[in-house]
């Protein structure tokens, strides 16, 4: 069931197969709902509303930083990754994290990502449905802030990643110089 790493310890649990295709797709829809999301939003945001929406982008963004953060310490402390509380899955993860911080660097990205992207991908199908969808147009701000809670939640585990990583490209590094993204420092 784990595969096993050059130190012996389970790595990541890596989906099968059926459960990757379903993952990926998942990736791919909240590729496309972000997109169209961003589109929506731009389009729905006038000038006078400007502020309001930038508000809302930092609102969701601090908004996801503390439910990720709250599902990071849930998994932590509930459940015992046999399939009570929190998924399984996401639970040995969590904690393997913590007995080998660079597991999550040896994962694929799917395997590291995919679950946040998965619920990301929810969230964003659900800002979709069309009497939502009219409702925070007509309140740009709120939907900016949906919109970045489920968009930032989804990147959380990229970003977590990035920390534990020896090295980043430049504007990861700058982005956590920045205090915007998770550093090493921090973490």
């Amino acid at each position: 069931m784990f595969a096993r790493t050059p130190s012996s310890l389970p790595s990541l649990t890596r989906p099968r197969s059926v459960t990757r295709v379903l993952l990926a797709l998942a990736v791919a829809g909240t590729a496309v709902l972000g997109v169209a999301h961003t589109a929506n939003l731009i389009a729905v945001t006038s000038w006078s509303a400007l502020p309001r929406t930038a508000v809302g982008l930092l609102c969701g963004a601090l908004l996801a930083d503390l439910l990720t953060g709250f599902v990071h310490w849930g998994c932590d402390t509930w459940g015992s990754g046999r399939g009570a509380g929190f998924p399984a899955s996401l639970i040995r993860n969590f904690r393997e994290h913590h007995r080998d911080p660079e597991a999550m660097l040896r994962g694929d990205w799917l395997t590291v990502n995919g679950e946040a992207a998965a619920a990301a991908c929810a969230g964003l199908a659900m800002l979709s449905v069309p009497a939502l969808t009219r409702a925070l147009e007509a309140r740009p701000g709120l939907y900016a802030a949906a919109f970045s809670l489920f968009s930032l939640a989804g990147l959380a585990n990229q970003l977590h990643a990035w920390a534990h990583a020896p090295q980043v490209t430049k504007v990861v590094r700058w982005l956590q110089r920045a205090g915007l993204i998770l550093s090493p420092e921090r973490h």
